[in-house]
Formats: structure tokens, C-alpha cells, sequence
């Protein structure tokens, strides 16, 4: 008898938690078919299929780094920004970080461009700069931090600190 009161009063917490537990599911997305989803790929011009970072810039646009290259959305369409001269191969992009004032860094396979604020607005492939974050000449960025003017910058083999002499060109 003092068993089967055990179990009732175990079973009754487990089902008044599961309910819980069900209603708080519900609390974040009560209408799932008021999210709209749409899908996107190369064929909506996407420049690869992997997308292995997204950043926003202040001006609304979405900048998405993909293996193949990096494309900005307008929220109708996607546009390849080409960081390369020529016809030359685009280089796979690992991490983006939006600066305080609008720029964009961009941390590829091969090292960090930036972007300047100008030309985040009207991209124009002659305001960018590549830079090679250390001696060697290739190093994949995996991750940018900027904080008091200091860029922080994470490569498959080292990290670097840039001080606030590190300026971009103006």
C-alpha cells in the first residue's frame, strides 16, 4: 500500500512536470506557421551551399561567407562580392565582424580583408584591402575580435593582436 502511494505521487509529479514542461514549449512559438521560411542556395545566388557565417552590417545588409565566396542580401537577392582581381578563383570565407563605424572584416582561407564602410554601402573591389595576418602566407581565420581599437584575430595555427596603430587605410 505505502508503495503504490510512492508511485501515484511520483507518477503525478512526472505528468505535472511533462505539462509544464509542454507549455513552456508552446510559449515560444504558440503560431509556428507565423514564420515565414524560405530556402536558399546557389540557384537564388548563393556562392556555395555550406554557408559558415552570417554578419549584418548597420545598413540592413546581410553578408553571408560561404566555401565558395562572400554574397550580400538585400532581402530579395543575393549578390557575389568578389575580393579578388580578375577571374581568379574566390576564396572560401570562415568569419565576418561588422565595426563600429559600418566597416566589415572579413577573415578568409587566406587571410583578412576589410571592407570599408563606403564600400559596404556600393561595394567598389578598388576600397578593399587583404592583408596577411602574420609572416606565413596563408592562414585560415577562424574568428575577429575587435574591443578598445584592438583587432583580435584567430588563425588555424595563432592569434594576433593589432594594436590601435594597425589602422586601415583611410
Amino acid at each position: 500500500m505505502r508503495e503504490e502511494a510512492r508511485f501515484r505521487r511520483t507518477l503525478m509529479g512526472i505528468l505535472i512536470l511533462q505539462m509544464w514542461f509542454v507549455r513552456q514549449a508552446l510559449a515560444l512559438d504558440p503560431q509556428p506557421s507565423s514564420y515565414l521560411r524560405a530556402d536558399f542556395t546557389v540557384e537564388q545566388g548563393l556562392p556555395g551551399d555550406k554557408v559558415n557565417v552570417i554578419a549584418q552590417t548597420p545598413n540592413g545588409f546581410l553578408w553571408v561567407g560561404t566555401d565558395g565566396a562572400v554574397a550580400r542580401f538585400d532581402g530579395g537577392h543575393f549578390t557575389q562580392i568578389r575580393l579578388r582581381p580578375g577571374i581568379s578563383k574566390e576564396i572560401p570565407v570562415s568569419f565576418l565582424l561588422t565595426a563600429a563605424d559600418g566597416a566589415l572584416w572579413v577573415g578568409t582561407d587566406s587571410g583578412l580583408v576589410y571592407i570599408p564602410a563606403a564600400a559596404v554601402d556600393h561595394f567598389a573591389r578598388s576600397l578593399v584591402t587583404m592583408y596577411h595576418p602574420g609572416a606565413r602566407p596563408s592562414h585560415r581565420i577562424s574568428c575577429l575580435l575587435i574591443r578598445k581599437d584592438i583587432l583580435w584575430v584567430g588563425t588555424s595555427r595563432e592569434l594576433y593582436r593589432c594594436l590601435s596603430a594597425f589602422k586601415p587605410p583611410a
